[in-house]
């Protein structure tokens, strides 16, 4: 498969990873309220947040990888996924991610045997083209907000709070906010001064 145009970077490598798009778990909006919500407290204040679109689950992160190696990773993708059915996911955590002392800021899914067999789909799929991931454990997360500064983060650790759609004045839920996931998707990340900025390469729908 050719890499669209409009994801090739001007060199030979890219950047890259395997994630369900917040959309893909028809919880935008709702991960967007929980930010926002996260971001009245004093503590939280002066935090680096993405635009909701580009709220994503990351399954795993490739780092940097020739042009040619993604286009056979993206085609390969429908073969891998083949039969992998969407399923409910569960986030029920607001926590520093991957440590009280980081500067990110993460909402946590339960790690139920369905998410980790997607995890382990996609970490096969991504070895298939001899690709080395980091052997420490990887929990799929999604990156709400970070701290501008580097070591300024405050250790949190909280249940999710959230708004059904995400609209201002709606009731606050404390709790289990629950999503489906039903895509999964190969993205390139090019870093800019104003932060991470994030195109698909290849979507393979779940069955």
């Amino acid at each position: 498969m050719r890499v669209p145009e409009t994801c090739r970077p001007a060199s030979n490598l890219v950047r890259c990873f395997l994630a369900v798009s917040a959309a893909d778990m028809a919880i935008q909006s709702e991960l967007a309220s929980v930010l926002e919500i996260a971001c009245t407290a004093d503590e939280l204040s002066g935090l680096r947040r993405p635009p909701p679109d580009f709220l994503h689950l990351t399954l795993a992160f490739l780092g940097e990888q020739p042009l040619e190696k993604v286009g056979v990773l993206a085609e390969k993708m429908a073969s891998f996924f083949e039969g992998v059915a969407s399923f409910p996911i569960a986030f029920t955590r607001l926590a520093s991610f991957p440590d009280a002392k980081s500067p990110i800021l993460a909402a946590l899914p339960e790690l139920d045997p369905a998410l980790l067999t997607l995890q382990n789909t996609s970490r096969a799929l991504v070895e298939s083209e001899a690709i080395v991931l980091e052997t420490r454990p990887f929990r799929p997360h999604v990156t709400l907000a970070r701290q501008r500064k580097r070591g300024a983060g405050k250790g949190v650790d909280d249940p999710i709070v959230w708004s059904r759609g995400g609209l201002p004045g709606d009731t606050l839920r404390e709790g289990t906010l629950w999503g489906k996931v039903s895509a999964v998707s190969l993205y390139r990340s090019e870093i800019t001064p104003l932060g991470s900025h994030y195109s698909v390469i290849q979507r393979c729908e779940l069955s």
